[in-house]
């Protein structure tokens, strides 16, 4: 009776909060009304994609590499935005390909102090994963993904394609239950709608990080995370930032075909090269995963951002909420 309470509690929590998102983003959509037309500058192009991405990153902490080691799950983010799940088996190394497929609201696409213009943004993404072990602590993960961000109302100004690749290196320390090390090189390159011969901005990134995986009972467990990001090539330069985020994910699987994730990120970004300049943002999401077969699975996903800068040429607000679905292969 206990557990069972337990898991109607849980249930009641993220019925809640889809309630709550969908009202958020009624709200929104009635509240923010468009203003007068202006210039939406390059740099607020790319922070708007860097924003939409972000959408998309939490789900990291319940599609990343996860590996079932001893009696739990451990999950390593590797960050290439809308991640995959790869299962590390004893003896194979896995090949995972995908297709995702999303709307975004926004309530300010050109983030603006003032005439804030809301618009909506579709996203479409492909993605592929190679899993292998290298020992039995340390696991070896390379990824690409290229995605295209279409705007309904910006779309002759904000339209543009992003390409991402990471290799990521992780080391599932001995005698501590779930605890993982990982450190990760990073390149992003941004580039205007279906022409990539020029670039926009792209960046070389390092990111290193911890998590921690806190086993309840058999499908029930909570996944900390904490993560340092830092450009050590970036252009336009004045783009440069460090991002120091915190990342809480509480992952249940209810059946051997059906999971849920509900999670939390917080980021703090420094910007390097504009004195005085740093952003917040705060990611709500959840995700509900169905295996169709040991090789196929779709995902469900809604996320709900803020996010907020302040500084004295760049003062802005901006909310967002999304929803996208999520085809996986896996090999």
């Amino acid at each position: 009776m206990k557990i069972i309470s337990q898991h109607h509690r849980l249930v009641m929590l993220q019925a809640r909060l889809v309630i709550g998102l969908v009202v958020m983003a009624m709200v929104l959509a009635i509240s923010h009304k468009a203003g007068n037309a202006q210039e939406i500058s390059p740099a607020s192009r790319i922070s708007q994609e860097v924003s939409a991405a972000r959408l998309q990153s939490v789900p990291d902490a319940r599609r990343s590499v996860d590996a079932r080691v001893g009696r739990g799950w451990i999950s390593s983010e590797t960050d290439i935005g809308e991640q995959q799940v790869v299962v590390i088996k004893e003896d194979l190394a896995q090949v995972t390909m995908g297709l995702s497929t999303g709307m975004l609201y926004t309530s300010n696409a050109g983030l603006t102090p003032v005439n804030e213009q809301q618009d909506w943004i579709w996203n479409t993404g492909v993605y592929a994963a190679w899993t292998p072990r290298i020992t039995n602590r340390f696991y070896l993960s390379l990824g690409a993904r290229q995605d295209f961000y279409r705007y309904q109302k910006f779309d002759e100004v904000l339209d543009f394609d992003s390409l991402r690749f990471n290799a990521s290196l992780s080391y599932l320390v001995p005698k501590v239950d779930g605890l993982l090390l990982s450190v990760t090189y990073g390149l992003q390159r941004t580039t205007p709608s279906l022409n990539w011969s020029e670039s926009l901005f792209r960046s070389h990134t390092i990111v290193v990080g911890v998590q921690k995986a806190f086993r309840f009972s058999r499908g029930n467990q909570l996944v900390a995370s904490y993560a340092s990001e830092f450009s050590i090539n970036t252009e336009p330069s004045l783009l440069t930032r460090y991002e120091h985020v915190l990342q809480l994910a509480h992952q249940i699987r209810w059946t051997p075909k059906f999971d849920t994730t509900l999670a939390y990120r917080g980021a703090y970004n420094d910007y390097r090269e504009i004195e005085g300049l740093s952003a917040w943002n705060h990611t709500v999401a959840l995700m509900a995963n169905y295996a169709f077969t040991d090789w196929l699975s779709l995902t469900a996903n809604i996320s709900y951002l803020w996010n907020q800068a302040d500084d004295a040429n760049f003062d802005y607000d901006m909310n967002s909420i999304g929803a996208s679905l999520n085809v996986t292969a896996k090999f």
